[in-house]
């Protein structure tokens, strides 16, 4: 897809919806992220999802969360546009170096602390995987993405949009898809299975 003001530079990650690439304005050279769904044209479900994200972010201003730009529409296309701190998916990083014990749990306190602030304003990400976790390579910054299926509050039914789980996820399901009680377990699931097995003194 043609990004109108933006020119794409690196693919970081996909699922069955998503694209989720690194780019910069071409107006002033400012590194974004960019998120576009894989349809070409999308389907009304992922638009849906895009506008979810972007609402649930623009009331959002934490650490660890990265703020939306922009949503945009060009025709049929869509593109939700993001600060980028710099940081690549988790998998990513595990494949350019494995993770001692004090980077995995320097990596699990800053999630915990994420995860808290946002359930603090009654908020669940509910798509918590190894790929919705971004790290920065230097300096360890930890930020989520993909909050597409989160929710504003707890005391609310889950809606359609975040009962309707992509394969890919599956796997990382865990009680923090029912309320803001389990964030440890929540935590363990993304990253034990991911990076547990890659730590050097384990």
């Amino acid at each position: 897809m043609m990004i109108p003001s933006y020119e794409v530079c690196q693919e970081l990650s996909s699922n069955d919806s998503f694209l989720l690439c690194r780019g910069r304005s071409r107006e002033d050279g400012r590194p974004v992220l960019l998120k576009t769904p894989r349809h070409d044209p999308p389907s009304p479900f992922e638009v849906r999802l895009l506008e979810q994200e972007y609402t649930i972010l623009q009331g959002l201003s934490l650490p660890g969360v990265l703020r939306a730009h922009a949503l945009l529409r060009d025709g049929q296309g869509w593109c939700l546009v993001l600060e980028d701190r710099g940081g690549v998916p988790l998998p990513v990083l595990r494949t350019a170096r494995r993770l001692d014990l004090d980077a995995f749990f320097a990596l699990a306190l800053q999630l915990a602390t994420i995860l808290a602030e946002l359930h603090r304003r009654d908020i669940i990400h509910q798509h918590l995987t190894p790929w919705s976790i971004l790290v920065h390579p230097t300096t360890g910054e930890v930020c989520l993405t993909d909050f597409s299926r989160a929710t504003r509050t707890v005391s609310e039914p889950q809606s359609s949009l975040s009962l309707a789980l992509p394969y890919s996820t599956l796997a990382y399901l865990s009680p923090e898809q029912t309320g803001p009680g389990c964030i440890g377990w929540s935590i363990t699931t993304p990253t034990f299975m991911r990076s547990a097995s890659s730590c050097t003194n384990c």
